[in-house]
């Protein structure tokens, strides 16, 4: 809905905007802004309906157009997707800028021509230093010394790739001649004497890496720039580890690039250098620190496997091609061996804490009956020993809280991936979903996608609850996503079919001594509005319909249903069935996983029962669906009171014809 607003806001001025020149101009000041804001898929369309609308007016040959298609190339290379269609629009404002004979436009093109291809070839990225060459010439004739410094920059990175350092150091030693003593350009600045100094490191060259990374230092002393900081504190603390002298001093940099790394929030570095001080402490014998530092490390590791998540997500979202589910198998596995491997360790730490204690109290027990003259010196023990304890409870109050910031992470990105309600509302205009987790994360999810002028609905309950049900939310969300739109199996009963074969053969990889009956009772439904009519395949649960008759009568039909999840169980080679219903305007249709009916609550603390639910929608079914909504949550509290805790996950999803 918040897309099509924008859209319908910009269509809405166009039409009030006379000159052609003045309409390019405004779509190129919307375009740079959600540019700015990273509101990318917003982004695409507005440069989509600018390239319309110069076609309909036979106005391609205009600057701000071609300065948004500059601007959609940059993204796209950017976020490394559609390299192949940010090539096309380089080439095209390449073409535009020839025509006017606008140096600079072309300078800027040739930069994007050859960022895709350095993407695209990657082996020899030779067009690539072709069209940097282009381009930099231009902007030497021009003295855009912005232009000028970002490309010796960028041709440096590809001299650096092809092992030609005497080259690379010829390029960035450019870029840094030309910042100097303009502050504006420090960013760039910077980034080419790191490079500079990461030469000089490989080549053992130290002391001249020492020199380009506190260079680094005094550029960025009073930016904000907080990951770059970090990394060139590690740089330094790495070159001052090398000799003898200033070890310490080595140390205490790397300890305090690691305060840094995870100040700014980017596990990339911070895992990075959290594993260097690992393999320090590792390498002393201390094996105290390199253990704290070997579990923030793993911590780390996996933020960063949740952040590439939320990257690949995104890109898929910006463009089909990208595949960004192909290592979600072994993704989830190393999540849920990390989580298992982290609750052995807190466990086995609670019980040495229990059993120091304990030894503690033997001893000060033995002291005080058979020492008494020791008794100030015991005192002195006594409160040393608290103090450790004290110290140790700490530490694993602190891995609890950042266990739970994990988890919440998680949340966040299990909630992007659900489907926004807009996607409904477009086919729907009355639609609910009560989507209630237990816990932070959910094993319940719904999805729904559109193809072929079809809408897909789907309410699924994942074994287990919690971070283990949520792992199984995200296999099950990807693999739907995958069977129902780059595969094109649009039959709802065939896709039940390939997503339990998906399901097991994730679960039970080749080769595993264990084997998994995980999987996720589901109902899944097409709602083709050209026919009137809802195809479905239900895997242990049903589907409701509720239907009032000509003659005032209602209805109620509790549709049939397959007894078998979507996983791995005994018969396991039956398919699913397909069901077709006709639908009639005024239909109510529900579909819904478990936790509402099996909620504990009531006078008797007993269930609510599959019977009770049912009462429960027939009473509120005539009430609109947002209402529905509200009704069902407020009687979900009074169920519960105040003495009942949430059993399980829940969700429910309503429809009105």
């Amino acid at each position: 809905m918040k897309e099509r607003s924008i859209k319908d806001s910009v269509e809405n001025v166009l039409k009030n905007t006379g000159q052609d020149s003045s309409k390019m101009r405004l779509l190129y000041s919307i375009c740079a802004k959600l540019d700015k804001e990273h509101r990318y898929k917003e982004q695409l369309e507005i440069s989509y309906l600018a390239i319309a609308l110069a076609d309909s007016l036979n106005y391609r040959q205009s600057r701000n157009l071609a300065r948004i298609r500059l601007l959609m190339s940059s993204m796209l290379n950017d976020q490394v997707t559609d390299l192949d269609e940010a090539l096309q629009q380089s080439m095209i404002v390449k073409a535009v800028a020839d025509s006017l004979k606008d140096s600079m436009l072309l300078s800027r093109a040739y930069t994007n021509i050859g960022v895709s291809e350095v993407y695209i070839e990657r082996d020899t990225s030779s067009a690539a230093y072709a069209s940097y060459s282009k381009a930099l010439t231009i902007s030497e004739r021009l003295n855009d010394i912005d232009q000028t410094m970002r490309i010796n920059n960028l041709i440096g990175n590809i001299m650096l790739f092809r092992a030609d350092t005497a080259n690379a150091i010829k390029y960035y030693r450019n870029t840094i001649k030309y910042g100097r003593n303009r502050p504006q350009f420090n960013d760039l600045v910077a980034i080419s004497l790191n490079n500079l100094g990461e030469i000089y490191f490989d080549k053992g060259k130290y002391d001249s890496a020492m020199v380009c990374y506190r260079s680094v230092q005094r550029l960025l002393q009073h930016s904000n720039k907080i990951t770059q900081k970090a990394w060139v504190l590690r740089n330094i603390g790495i070159i001052l580890l090398k000799k003898e002298a200033t070890y310490k001093n080595g140390l205490d940099t790397l300890l305090l690039a690691a305060a840094k790394g995870l100040e700014c929030n980017n596990p990339y570095y911070s895992r990075d250098i959290t594993n260097d001080l690992y393999h320090i402490y590792k390498k002393q014998g201390d094996y105290k620190n390199a253990l704290h530092w070997k579990e923030l490390t793993d911590s780390l590791s996996g933020l960063v496997e949740n952040a590439e998540i939320q990257q690949k997500f995104l890109s898929y979202q910006i463009s089909s091609k990208v595949d960004n589910w192909k290592q979600s198998e072994k993704l989830t596995q190393a999540k849920k061996d990390a989580l298992t491997k982290a609750k052995i360790e807190r466990q086995q730490m609670l019980k040495n804490l229990a059993l120091i204690a304990l030894i503690a109290a033997m001893l000060l027990a033995f002291y005080i009956l058979n020492r008494y003259r020791l008794i100030s010196k015991q005192k002195q023990l006594i409160e040393q020993q608290k103090q450790e304890v004290d110290k140790a409870y700490r530490v694993v109050d602190n891995k609890n809280n950042d266990i739970l910031a994990s988890i919440r992470y998680a949340s966040r990105i299990q909630n992007a991936l659900l489907i926004p309600q807009e996607n409904i509302s477009s086919y729907f205009a009355e639609h609910f979903i009560f989507y209630r987790p237990r816990d932070i994360v959910s094993g319940d999810f719904y999805w729904s996608a559109q193809h072929d002028g079809k809408l897909f609905m789907a309410t699924a309950d994942c074994t287990g609850h919690g971070v283990p049900g949520a792992f199984m939310s995200l296999l099950g969300n990807s693999f739907l996503n995958e069977i129902l739109l780059v595969r094109k199996i649009i039959k709802p009963d065939l896709i039940l079919n390939e997503l339990r074969k998906k399901v097991i053969e994730a679960l039970n990889p080749k080769g595993s001594h264990e084997q998994s009956a995980d999987g996720m009772d589901m109902v899944l439904c097409c709602f083709d509005p050209q026919r009137m009519q809802l195809n479905y395949a239900a895997a242990n649960n049903p589907l409701w319909m509720i239907r009032k008759k000509s003659d005032g009568s209602i209805v109620f039909t509790e549709s049939q249903y397959d007894k078998f999840p979507v996983g791995k169980f005994i018969g396991q080679d039956a398919p699913f069935r397909n069901f077709t219903i006709n639908l009639c305007k005024g239909d109510a249709i529900y579909t819904f996983t478990d936790g509402y009916r099996d909620q504990f609550g009531g006078k008797k603390g007993k269930r609510m029962g599959k019977k009770g639910f049912r009462d429960l929608i027939m009473e509120i079914h005539h009430l609109p669906m947002q209402e529905q909504s509200a009704r069902l949550a407020s009687r979900l509290n009074e169920w519960m009171g105040s003495t009942n805790e949430q059993v399980d996950d829940i969700c429910i999803m309503g429809i009105r014809i």
